[in-house]
């Protein structure tokens, strides 16, 4: 009626609270490990349903290697970050926030004996094994969950993108040391989503990716860019979804 208004304030009024702990999509089924191409930039999408400040972005990845008597050394640089679109004539333009790096490295001189380490410019750790099932049972073999340093704030409402990119190093003998990051397949497909709208409709270009698709950039990278226009990444095939937990915890 007239003279009728109504006011909505957040559930006990005050500014809005923030969070410590984000996970952007449930555990899906069909899901499975990726091997993330040499120098290619995988980013996800998320659009943040309240304000999170957090200290490291939690993943899972499987690691393996193969097993030798030649002595080698094998090193990845995982490199992540957390870009956005960009504003007024850069508004198709996914642009870099902040990023950040680690590694992961080992070295063995037998199939008995091998040194293996992590860390990123702050800190590192070093640990060694020795022993027949060094390559069969070790802490630097199969699933783990991946504590990746990124003290940030994401605000609600706001749509991010968070990239991966590995580059490896090896010396002596051939093999070594395989990173995987985990993929939630949410659809099994061969080919991208098309569009249908009242106005247009696309074909099933793989440039068509939406909101929570996983999307690849179409250029090989030796780091993370600093800005691309978003008609540079074409969505993964298989619809996968990065599986991350955004959290503050050590």
């Amino acid at each position: 009626s007239n003279g009728l208004s109504l006011s909505v304030a957040n559930p006990g009024g005050g500014a809005a609270q923030t969070y410590s702990h984000y996970m952007p999509f449930p555990t899906a089924n069909n899901s499975s490990f990726f091997s993330m191409g040499q120098n290619n930039v995988y980013m996800q999408n998320v659009i943040p349903d309240n304000n999170y400040a957090v200290s490291n972005v939690e993943m899972m990845f499987s690691l393996a290697y193969t097993s030798t008597s030649n002595a080698r050394t094998n090193a990845h640089t995982i490199r992540y970050g957390l870009y956005q679109f960009g504003t007024g004539a850069s508004s198709d333009s996914i642009q870099s926030i902040a990023t950040s790096s680690i590694y992961i490295g080992m070295s063995n001189t037998s199939n008995n004996s091998a040194g293996f380490t992590v860390g990123n410019s702050a800190a590192s750790f070093t640990t060694s094994s020795a022993g027949s099932n060094i390559f069969s049972a070790s802490q630097f073999y199969g699933q783990k969950y991946l504590y990746l340093p990124f003290t940030t704030t994401l605000q609600a409402g706001k749509e991010y993108f968070f990239a991966m990119h590995d580059s490896s190093a090896s010396t002596g003998a051939s093999g070594g040391l395989g990173v995987n990051m985990y993929i939630q397949t949410v659809a099994t497909l061969s080919a991208a989503w098309g569009e249908l709208k009242f106005s247009t409709a696309a074909t099933n270009a793989t440039n068509n990716w939406e909101e929570y698709d996983g999307i690849v950039y179409s250029v090989t990278s030796n780091g993370l860019m600093s800005a691309a226009d978003k008609s540079a990444f074409s969505q993964l095939t298989n619809k996968g979804r990065m599986w991350m937990i955004f959290e503050n915890e050590p």
